[in-house]
């Protein structure tokens, strides 16, 4: 933790406002002071458990640091902020995000973080409810209608999203993340041409690794091969690893598409060997080697894929069972089906 930020954090420790006044209000101060301290390091011992990979006893840490402020909302967003800024655990943030959003509804920041964990955290529904609120709230905020978007197509409400991504253009039109979830959302409408037209904007503006493989993948959808496996090939050869993994998996399907399945399980295979567990992978090698006339090696790939699948409907089962579990457990059941006569 930088000394800046232990700075800051002593700060958002609060002490008490009034001043002291006498030899009991300069012990009460004295002992404030105490714990505050103890608070500070009781917060940076749970850093670098969570640093360590402890993540669970590093957010209850955290927990206990917040509940003995609890209505202190810059040390909600503050946590709120390092867990999902630093290190991308938006589950482990959005306790802290929609405590200090509940606290000042007009942050803009609290408002983002809340609804934004929402929607990585798999809860779109109730990040819609935050964005929509949000943006009445905050009318020439581009950032809140590109989250309502968001939330709607993770709903696949794929036209409302469009909507809502359009305006956060209008907005702010030199941000590439924004073409590239717009991109993204034409291509589950199908309108590829549309769709290219924001990819290729995000993939000027950088607007996020993926943007250029998505582009391969889109130009495809459109026949436009030859270009299509050009910009594939290039972003093969740069950018993180998962957006790299995800180009050499869209080129090996274009070319057994385009009936080169040599060329195709080439690919296909070093992208099994990249990652695993990547279970279309697997399937789009089956088909290769089948092609191929390797019968015996598309039975043990399609044996993988078959596992692979399994596997993922499991902890997808899983999932359902847990939110079920949640909800009878707060006494949110969901409402009994209407008789249908």
């Amino acid at each position: 933790m930088t000394r800046a930020a232990t700075l800051l954090l002593a700060v958002l420790i609060r002490a008490p406002a009034a001043p002291a006044a006498s030899g009991a209000a300069a012990a009460q101060e004295a002992q404030a002071a105490q714990d505050r301290g103890v608070l500070l390091e009781k917060y940076q011992a749970a850093q670098k458990r969570h640093l360590a990979g402890e993540i669970e006893p590093a957010r209850a840490a955290m927990k206990e640091v917040l509940d003995a402020d609890p209505g202190n909302a810059e040390l909600a967003l503050s946590i709120a902020r390092w867990l999902v800024m630093e290190r991308s655990d938006f589950l482990g943030g959005e306790p802290f995000a929609r405590r200090a959003h509940e606290l000042e509804p007009r942050s803009l920041e609290a408002t983002n973080l809340a609804g934004g964990c929402l929607v990585h955290a798999g809860r779109p529904a109730e990040a819609e409810a935050i964005y929509r609120a949000a943006v009445e709230r905050f009318p020439a905020d581009a950032t809140m209608r590109y989250g309502l978007g968001m939330a709607c197509g993770q709903q696949k409400k794929y036209l409302e999203a469009k909507s809502w991504y359009a305006a956060a253009i209008e907005l702010d039109p030199d941000q590439g993340l924004f073409h590239f979830s717009a991109g993204e959302n034409l291509a589950n409408l199908r309108d590829y041409a549309a769709s290219e037209r924001e990819l290729r904007l995000a993939v000027k503006l950088a607007g996020h690794a993926d943007a250029a493989w998505k582009l391969g993948e889109v130009l495809a959808q459109q026949g436009k091969d030859a270009e299509a496996e050009k910009v594939l090939l290039a972003a093969l050869e740069r950018g993180p690893l998962a957006s790299r993994w995800n180009a050499g998996l869209q080129l090996g399907i274009l070319l057994f598409e385009r009936g080169r399945p040599a060329e195709a399980a080439a690919f296909l295979h070093k992208a099994t060997q990249v990652r695993p567990e990547g279970r279309d992978a697997w399937m789009w090698l089956a088909r290769a080697q089948r092609a191929l006339g390797k019968e015996e090696a598309a039975e043990r790939s399609l044996k993988r894929y078959q596992e692979l699948r399994a596997k993922e409907d499991r902890s997808e089962e899983e999932r359902l069972l847990g939110l079920i579990r949640a909800q009878l457990e707060t006494g949110r059941a969901p409402p009994p089906e209407r008789r249908r006569d």
